[in-house]
This record gives structure tokens, sequence and C-alpha cells, in this order.
């Protein structure tokens, strides 16, 4: 929880100075970290290689209802923490 803080208050910071434009900030909070954050299925690891299903979601589903509900452009930039 406080990454997405940290990043919404250099957003905002940012954008009212005019060194970038206004952005919309989404934080997915994610149930399985490991599963949802790794390309590829280890067997060490059970929950791995959920990543394909992950970005799916951002793609099709996420990205999609934020163009529907709000007013943006196709600039789009996606930032991780950790993994």
């Amino acid at each position: 929880m406080q990454n997405i803080r940290h990043v919404v208050g250099s957003v905002d910071v940012l954008s009212r100075s005019g060194d970038t434009p206004p952005a919309i900030v989404v934080g997915i909070k994610s149930e399985e970290r490991m599963k949802d954050f790794t390309p590829t299925q280890v067997n060490e690891v059970p929950m791995s290689g959920g990543a394909e299903s992950f970005l799916h979601f951002l793609k099709k589903e996420l990205m999609p209802y934020i163009d529907k509900q709000y007013r943006n452009n196709s600039f789009r930039v996606l930032e991780g923490h950790s993994m």
C-alpha cells in the first residue's frame, strides 16, 4: 500500500509543476504475487507462471474499462515493484 501512495504523490507533484501531463494511477492488489508476476512455471514454486493471465486481464479487461470510464489518451506506463 505504501508504494501506491508514493507513486500518486510523485505524479501529483510532477503534474502540478508541469513536468508531466496529468495521469490516471491505478493500483492493483495481487493476492498471489508469485503467480501474477512470473512468466514461467517453476516446479519448486507451485504458484508460479501466471503472468500471461495477469497481462491478459490488464489488456482485455482493465484497460478497456479505464478507456470507457475516463477521458485519456493512448500513452501507457506499466510500473511494478520488487518482482
